[in-house]
C-alpha cells in the first residue's frame, strides 16, 4: 500500500515484477544459498506489513546482499570489456567515498539531534530549538525529527511554529501521538473545533487509548460544553483498560472527584 501510495501503479507493477524475477532466478537454479536469500527477503517482506524496516540502513544491507545472491548467475553470463569492468569500478570506488562522506554527515547529524533531543527532555527549550532549526534542512522528510521539532516549539510556546511544522510532518505521517500534538496545538490556539477532531482523531485511531477521549473532556470543560463533558466522564470511568497503568488510575481517579464535586 505504501508504494502504491507513494509511486502510483508504476512503482506497484515495478515492484511485483522485480519479484517475479527474483523467484525466477530462484527456481532456475535452488540452491542452499538462494533459499537462505529468498527467505530473508520474505522475512523483510513481511516486516514491512507492520513497521517500517527500510528506514535503518542494515536492511537496505541484507537486500542488495539478498538480491547479489539470487542474481549471481546471470551476473556472470553478462560479458563486459576491460573498459567496462574499469567504468564500473570506478564508480563503484566513487560512490562508496561518497556514501562514506554522507554516512558521516548523518551521524554528525543523529549525534547534534540526540543533543537537542537531550536539552528537549531537560526543559531547555530555548537551548534545543537552535540545534532543531540547524538540522531542519537535514531532515526535512524525517517524520520523527519533525514531530519532534514541533513538540519543542509546543513546550516553548511558539505554536504557530509548531503548527506548521507539525501539519508538515502529517504529510508523511498518519500517527497517534502527532494527532494528539495537533490537537493540543489547535486548544492553545483556541480553535476549538480543529482541536476536538483532532482527538477524535486519534481516538479513532487507537480506540483502546484513554488520553484522547480525556482531553476532548478537558476541551468541553474549557468551552464550557458540560453536556458533553458529562457524557465523556461516564464513558471514561466505564471503559476497561488493558493496561491499568498509572496515567489511566490518574485520569479515573480525577474523573472520579470530578463527578463526585458536581453531585455535592
Amino acid at each position: 500500500m505504501g508504494v502504491l501510495i507513494n509511486f502510483g501503479i508504476v512503482g506497484l507493477a515495478l515492484l511485483l515484477g522485480i519479484v517475479g524475477v527474483l523467484v525466477y532466478c530462484y527456481r532456475q537454479n535452488p540452491t542452499q544459498e538462494k533459499k537462505i536469500a529468498l527467505y530473508a527477503l520474505l522475512s523483510i517482506g513481511i516486516f514491512s506489513f507492520f513497521s517500517y524496516p527500510f528506514t535503518y540502513p542494515f536492511t537496505w544491507m541484507v537486500t542488495f546482499l539478498a538480491v547479489l545472491m539470487l542474481t549471481a548467475d546471470y551476473l556472470k553470463r553478462i560479458k563486459i570489456g576491460t573498459w567496462g569492468r574499469n567504468i564500473i569500478y570506478s564508480a563503484a570506488l566513487m560512490g562508496f567515498f561518497w556514501g562514506q562522506v554522507r554516512l558521516g554527515a548523518r551521524t554528525q547529524s543523529e549525534r547534534s539531534w540526540q543533543e537537542a533531543s537531550e536539552l528537549a527532555l531537560c526543559h531547555s527549550y530555548d537551548e534545543a530549538l537552535p540545534y532543531y532549526v540547524s538540522l531542519k534542512h537535514r531532515f526535512e522528510d524525517n517524520p520523527y525529527f519533525l514531530y519532534n521539532y514541533a513538540a519543542v516549539f509546543t513546550e516553548a510556546k511558539e505554536y504557530e511554529k509548531a503548527l506548521k511544522v507539525a501539519l508538515e510532518c502529517r504529510k508523511y505521517w498518519a500517527d497517534y501521538d502527532l494527532e494528539l500534538l495537533l490537537g493540543d496545538i489547535y486548544r492553545e490556539k483556541k480553535d476549538y473545533k480543529q482541536a476536538e477532531e483532532y482527538y477524535m482523531s486519534a481516538s479513532y485511531m487507537c480506540p483502546s487509548r484513554f488520553l484522547p477521549l480525556y482531553q476532548l473532556y478537558e476541551l468541553y470543560k474549557c468551552i464550557g460544553n458540560t453536556e458533553k463533558a458529562s457524557e465523556l466522564a461516564k464513558i471514561l470511568l466505564e471503559k476497561p483498560a488493558k493496561v491499568n497503568s498509572m496515567l489511566i488510575k490518574r485520569i479515573k481517579y480525577q474523573l472520579k472527584k470530578e463527578c463526585e464535586l458536581l453531585i455535592l
